[in-house]
């Protein structure tokens, strides 16, 4: 009894400190006050790292994400873009000098430019659809992008009832795939452009009537930009039932529209396509088994000189998420959810996979031109 007296009188004391001190409860609103740092982007000089820091703000049911800077060892923040619409997917140009990123300040995202010194921010793009993913040409010549569109040989045919029934606002489609989660597709498709880095003019390299890269289980980075920049390689899916389909091949296509090369034959997923520094590979991911969604992701290894592929984390019993090459190409670095945790692991040219971090959840990796951090 006389512990369980304690106990209470220790439990008491507690109580009343902490309501002292006006603590209270984590209550669902006060996730709305955290603010989210992502998307990690260091220097080719290897000192500055640029990132997006997300807001919210409940009252007004918005959100805002601005870029921000911080020296890779370390020490004072500096905010790069203050606009009251979102700025993200910050790119240095090859030079350093340079970021690019993808902001609505203006309607439709667009892609913009900023100093690193910092000053006003200038828009390179003017589409009328919005743009995502820009990833620079390692010549700066050129940003490779994506944008949904409606292809030019094609008229939105979405609500074909209208000529009989004008006021009519039901959708209509003649194929399964009409919706993706919680969006309506209609008639556009998912196409790739290469931005002109100096006077922003777009060019659409993927004009066909088909998703590249893929609406259904697409990645976060599935079309890559080879270290020549006369190559580029993506996901598309072929298949005439795209609902029930997961065979997304890759692909590879000459910017200047000369040819396309079928690159994968595996008849269930591939995606998320990585070429390394030396440009003597290609990464990716692969599932095995058609048809089904949750099957494992395997990281593969294409040889562009031998025309080989081969796995590379065949004995780890974990799907493959984010892939990064090390800048030597002599490793590539991914992670895995791994019981609880997202993992950090890194695979030789020769398969064989080391564990380098498994402490709390790690996302949004990058490493150091050098390759040491």
């Amino acid at each position: 009894m006389r512990h369980y007296i304690l106990g209470v009188i220790v439990l008491s004391l507690f109580i009343g400190l902490v309501m002292g001190e006006g603590r209270r409860p984590f209550a669902p609103e006060d996730l709305y006050r955290v603010k989210d740092v992502a998307d990690p982007q260091i220097s080719p000089d290897g000192k500055w790292i640029a990132y997006t820091v997300d807001e919210w703000d409940l009252a007004k049911n918005s959100s805002n994400s601005d870029i921000w800077l911080v020296p890779v060892g370390g020490g004072d923040m500096r905010q790069l873009t203050a606009s009251p619409k979102g700025d993200h997917s910050p790119r240095f140009s090859p030079d350093g000098q340079t970021i690019a990123f993808i902001s609505g300040r203006n309607g439709a995202s667009n892609i913009y430019l900023i100093s690193l010194s910092g000053g006003e921010a200038r828009q390179l793009t003017h589409s009328e659809t919005s743009l995502h993913t820009p990833i620079w040409s390692r010549d700066g010549r050129w940003i490779l992008c994506g944008s949904r569109v409606l292809p030019k040989d094609k008229k939105n045919i979405e609500n074909w009832t209208k000529g009989e029934l004008p006021k009519c606002e039901a959708r209509s489609t003649d194929r399964l795939l009409f919706r993706q989660w919680d969006r309506w597709l209609g008639d556009e498709r998912n196409h790739l452009f290469l931005a002109d880095a100096k006077d922003g003019s777009l060019r659409d390299i993927t004009p066909e009537d088909a998703d590249v890269p893929p609406v259904s289980l697409s990645g976060d980075h599935d079309f890559d930009l080879a270290p020549e920049g006369d190559e580029v390689c993506f996901a598309r899916n072929d298949d005439a039932m795209l609902a029930i389909s997961t065979n997304h091949d890759l692909f590879l296509r000459r910017i200047d529209a000369s040819g396309e090369t079928k690159l994968t034959a595996n008849p269930a997923l591939d995606r998320n396509p990585h070429y390394s520094p030396d440009g003597r590979y290609i990464a990716y991911a692969a599932m095995k088994q058609p048809g089904y969604e949750a099957d494992r992701e395997v990281l593969m290894l294409f040889d562009r000189q031998k025309k080989t592929h081969r796995p590379l984390s065949g004995s780890l019993d974990r799907s493959v998420a984010q892939i990064l090459w090390s800048p030597d190409s002599e490793y590539i670095y991914f992670n895995c959810r791994d019981q609880g945790h997202s993992t950090i692991f890194r695979a030789d040219m020769n398969g064989n996979v080391k564990k380098i971090s498994d402490d709390g959840y790690n996302l949004d990796l990058a490493i150091t031109p050098d390759g040491k951090q």
